[in-house]
């Protein structure tokens, strides 16, 4: 889960170990593998980065998927840096995410006998500045975690992929070089928390890659129009 209003701690230390191990291993030089960055996940420098960016969690909303944000609403969120404010349900969406998230890690990571550590990593493809921020990725690099939350409506997980969230999987396995996420969702406990794994297709990474150039082409043009303010007629 992906969100711009949270930061603790263990995560932090989780995502330093992980960025030590792999340089020290070299496990983000195979390939075109991660280029981990060191700004830690919900931190400003990290809400900076993405600044700079098109993120994975950016996908849905540019492929015209997302429920949340329209295309032209991140356009002009993107060309003038100017950002809604997060409401207080939202925020509080937000927060039930990243709890849930931290139970269900412990839960997945038993369920793939890994520990998984959240990375946040970029890759320029084509010309296209991208960044991923995982919930999580094992050591060996052959797995990506990402954690959503469980509500009513998201009992049938591969539906819930197909209408909302392919494009933020695919761009997370383009920029990690990892062809594999188990895609899970969770209320913070063990009985409410499921999975699938989700594999990269061909056909839909041309797809988000083609609605990313055409985002970033738009983007360099785009001029953003303020509405002006209605008249008030003298009494």
């Amino acid at each position: 889960m992906e969100c711009c209003h949270w930061y603790q701690k263990d995560d932090a230390v989780l995502a330093h170990k992980f960025s030590e191990m792999a340089d020290k291993f070299g496990l983000n030089k195979r390939g075109v593998t991660m280029n981990i960055v060191q700004e830690l996940q919900g931190s400003p420098e990290w809400l900076a980065l993405r600044t700079k960016y098109l993120t994975a969690s950016e996908a849905p909303c540019i492929i015209g998927i997302s429920k949340y944000k329209t295309r032209t609403q991140l356009l002009r969120e993107k060309s003038t840096g100017i950002v809604q404010d997060v409401d207080a349900a939202t925020q509080a969406r937000f927060d039930a995410g990243h709890a849930a998230e931290a139970v269900a890690r412990g839960i997945v990571e038993s369920l793939l006998g890994a520990e998984l550590f959240q990375v946040t990593a970029t890759l320029e493809i084509n010309g296209l500045p991208l960044l991923a921020s995982l919930d999580g990725v094992d050591m060996g690099e052959t797995i990506i975690w990402e954690s959503k939350l469980a509500n009513g409506s998201n009992a049938d997980l591969q539906k819930v992929i197909d209408e909302q969230h392919w494009p933020q999987l695919e761009v997370q396995m383009l920029v990690a070089g990892i062809p594999r996420v188990y895609f899970t969702t969770s209320d913070g406990t063990e009985v409410g928390t499921h999975g699938v794994y989700y594999e990269s297709q061909p056909a839909r990474r041309k797809q988000v890659l083609g609605a990313l150039k055409q985002f970033y082409d738009d983007l360099a043009e785009y001029v953003h129009v303020p509405t002006a303010p209605e008249a008030v007629a003298d009494h």
